[in-house]
């Protein structure tokens, strides 16, 4: 039973929309912006994957020589999720996208671990201490959200609704 449409029961405009909700055209547009955001991610990784490469002959002053031993892993990172952006345009179902973004996230775990057990910077050369100190805890904070995130991703693509 409806309750009376009288000024003390009046819904606000946008919950009058609620019951409406399979039918706004947001459902259809959703599935365009992905793929705009799958061709930006595309473009994004190859400018960093160019740039990632220059930063040896830069010659910078916090870059150590670990940095050249890492940069095989970063590209392989940064090619994963250029390959799966790709995928992703071509092919964009629910059970695709969240396996790839279950690589995505191993690829980037691993990265930030041998980030973190090479660590290729020394900042206490040209600047303080600190800044070492700070980006080490980032790197840990930013395992353990990537760690916990891979888990969850894993359940999700095993038992989440993947039609």
């Amino acid at each position: 039973m409806e309750p009376e449409n009288n000024d003390n029961c009046r819904r606000p405009r946008w919950a009058a929309k609620i019951n409406d909700w399979d039918k706004w055209p947001h459902k259809h547009e959703h599935r365009h912006r992905k793929k705009s955001d799958f061709g930006g991610a595309i473009v994004i990784n190859l400018i960093v994957l160019y740039l990632i490469n220059k930063i040896p002959g830069w010659n910078l002053c916090f870059i150590t020589d670990g940095f050249q031993a890492l940069l095989w892993i970063i590209n392989l990172n940064l090619v994963i999720k250029i390959a799966g952006n790709i995928i992703l345009l071509i092919h964009d179902q629910r059970v695709v996208y969240r396996f790839i973004q279950l690589v995505f996230h191993v690829a980037e775990f691993v990265t930030l671990l041998s980030v973190y057990y090479i660590y290729p910077f020394q900042f206490s050369v040209c600047y303080h201490h600190w800044v070492d100190v700070l980006i080490k805890l980032g790197l840990i904070l930013s395992l353990i959200i990537t760690g916990i995130s891979v888990i969850g991703l894993f359940f999700k693509l095993i038992f989440g609704n993947n039609k």
